[in-house]
């Protein structure tokens, strides 16, 4: 049988998914072809001649590094760049590290400590930026050093890419050692700081006059700034470039002097907050932070977080962790509802001159709550009292429910004095509405009325199985003002205007209980005997799992024998369900059926089906017999 050959094309194109079945001569030149291409690729470092990194650029000491530098620099065909590089390198080399020291500094009053406290948290902000800049530089090496040694040895280009990673590798060699110098000094530098923190007297109210001048100074900038934008909107606008260069220069000066007048409310702040600590009190640094947020300067803000941070660190070292933690669980619980409280109290609008608050609408919410439920107690009260003959069972129900909306109504009026709304408003509101029915919003009215009456009357309640028309029966999801949704069997949701279910009939499977008489019809032949088909019928029904009622009496299930028709006795299995079979019909009326058509067939019962006999008459031999 001869070999075949499949291809698979895709844009007239062959490509690695192609199924190839070829003859062996073929298959073994494209193995051979294959193998050879492979051992190229991976000769492939071999045969092109790469560059490799010059160590010696950045490696030795500082003498044989400028000498070698000094003589690249003499080279007669250096480029612009390539001498600026190495005028760099030779300038990093004979300069030193820029080393922070603090010990020089003495301390004898609260100002000198808040420089210290500033010069301290300036080294911890320079540590942070040493981090930052050496992982930086580590990445840009590793991409240099990968641009290196994919380009030839004999590019012009080389020595400048090693002159680039040499100066990388000075300024990191550079940072590493100002980040070893901090880290071996920072604890004994945090020690001196606190024992200038024991000795220093703090005197808070030396400066209190200040603080509120400032404070009144703050406000005017910020007014004035709001100002200052409203104008240079206006000069946008008119498109007039000069003036807005102008309004936009006194715009940054302000912002500058409103940053400063900050930064010194925020130093004093935490002098006071020092003076507090020293009497061995927890502080509560949220103010501080919140005034920090407010500044423009992001170096500012992340300089004034250290200092924050220097606070809470002499607050543990004085007063110790755990008080300060719980201190601090005390102030954040507080601060929390304090903000919580502000928030539910703060309007969220306005009706006429009155703010509305979730505090308002909450408190209305429970009031009208309240009030159905007084509604709902006064129309117990009033259906279960004992009343004198006179009165009938319609006029309790009447009295029961009209004392009942007369409540919900009366809770609702004061529900919307305690929001805010004016009564004496609702007379425009309802004759616009006497307007909008007059204009064809009867059906919107009818079915906002009818809802309402719904939700009251829990005639119908969300989980309830209703049943509207023989095509439309399921679960109520939900009921709205406008409309009610049912999700059916099918998982399908009807929306059904309230008015539907308000005027006409509607069958509710499980208003008061979740039970259902389920009526499964089946037929069988004539010459059956009917004691027979009871009898299987109902042995099979208690011998199964099938969910229905088994222990009440008045609820027992019957075999009922309903008619005889042409061709069958008919019978109907009557059995109460409850439960979660009761919403589907179908799969119930299902498993019944399937159970009598098993007893009928294992008792040889026959199971009829529509037939007719036909009678011929021989007509030629009774013409003879004439």
């Amino acid at each position: 049988m001869k070999s075949q050959t499949i291809f698979i094309e895709l844009d007239k194109k062959y490509t690695t998914s192609n199924i190839i079945l070829m003859k062996p001569k073929r298959l073994w030149l494209l193995r051979f072809f294959t193998l050879l291409i492979l051992f190229v690729l991976l000769l492939k470092p071999v045969f092109v001649n790469s560059a490799t990194l010059d160590k010696s650029l950045f490696t030795g000491n500082k003498k044989e590094l400028l000498k070698k530098y000094r003589s690249i620099l003499k080279s007669k065909n250096n480029p612009p760049a390539q001498k600026i590089l190495i005028l760099t390198l030779i300038k990093i080399l004979n300069s030193k590290p820029n080393l922070p020291e603090i010990e020089k500094f003495k301390v004898k009053n609260q100002n000198d400590f808040l420089i210290l406290l500033k010069k301290l948290a300036n080294i911890k902000l320079l540590k942070s930026r040493i981090s930052e800049k050496i992982k930086d530089i580590e990445e840009k090496l590793s991409k240099l050093k990968d641009d290196i040694e994919q380009i030839p040895d004999n590019s012009t280009k080389l020595t400048l890419l090693e002159l680039q990673f040499a100066l990388y590798t000075f300024t990191k060699n550079r940072l590493l050692k100002e980040q070893a110098y901090i880290n071996s000094h920072i604890k004994n530098w945090l020690e001196t700081f606190y024992k200038y923190f024991l000795v220093v007297q703090f005197k808070p109210d030396s400066f209190k006059n200040l603080i509120r001048k400032l404070n009144s100074r703050y406000k005017a900038i910020e007014t004035q700034i709001q100002e200052l934008n409203i104008e240079l909107d206006r000069y946008e606008i008119l498109n007039d470039t000069k003036s807005k260069a102008i309004v936009e220069g006194r715009l940054k000066s302000l912002l500058r002097e409103r940053d400063a007048t900050l930064e010194r409310i925020i130093d004093y702040s935490i002098i006071e907050k020092l003076s507090e600590i020293k009497k061995n009190r927890a502080v509560d640094l949220s103010k501080i932070r919140s005034l920090i947020e407010r500044l423009k300067n992001r170096e500012l803000v992340r300089l004034e977080k250290e200092e924050c941070n220097l606070v809470i660190y002499i607050e543990k070292r004085k007063l110790g962790s755990l008080k300060v933690l719980t201190k601090q669980f005390k102030f954040s619980v507080y601060n929390i509802l304090s903000s919580a409280w502000h928030f539910i109290n703060k309007p969220l609008f306005s009706i006429g001159s009155n703010g509305v608050s979730i505090m308002s609408i909450v408190l209305a919410l429970l009031i009208f709550i309240a009030g159905i439920k007084v509604g709902r107690i006064y129309k117990t009260k009033v259906r279960t009292v004992n009343l004198p003959k006179s009165f009938t069972e319609s006029t309790r129900v009447v009295i029961s429910n009209v004392g009942f909306y007369i409540i919900i109504a009366t809770t609702f009026f004061i529900s919307l004095k305690v929001i805010g709304i004016n009564l004496s408003s609702l007379t425009v509101i309802l004759g616009a509405l006497s307007v909008g029915v007059g204009f064809g919003l009867q059906n919107i009215v009818s079915n906002f009325i009818a809802g309402i009456i719904l939700m009251l009357e829990n005639s119908i309640r969300i989980g309830d199985y209703i049943e509207i028309s023989n095509d439309l029966r399921g679960i109520v999801k939900d009921i709205h003002i406008r409309s009610t949704t049912i999700l059916t069997n099918d998982h399908i949701e009807v929306v059904v205007p309230n008015q539907t279910l308000f005027q006409n009939s509607v069958v509710n499977w499980t208003l008061s209980e979740r039970i259902r008489r389920f009526r499964i019809p089946f037929s069988v032949a004539y010459g059956t005997k009917i004691e027979k088909v009871e009898k299987a019928v109902l042995e099979a029904l208690e011998k199964s799992d099938l969910n229905y009622i088994r222990d009440n009496p008045a609820k027992k299930p019957m075999v009922v024998f309903t008619a005889m028709n042409d061709s069958s006795i008919d019978f109907n299995l009557d059995v109460w369900v409850s439960g979660i079979d009761l919403i589907y019909p179908r799969r119930t009326t299902s498993k019944f059926l399937k159970l009598i058509y098993n007893a009928l067939y294992e008792n040889n019962i026959e199971i009829p089906f529509p037939q007719m006999d036909l009678h011929f008459k021989n007509e030629l031999k009774v013409r003879k017999e004439d």
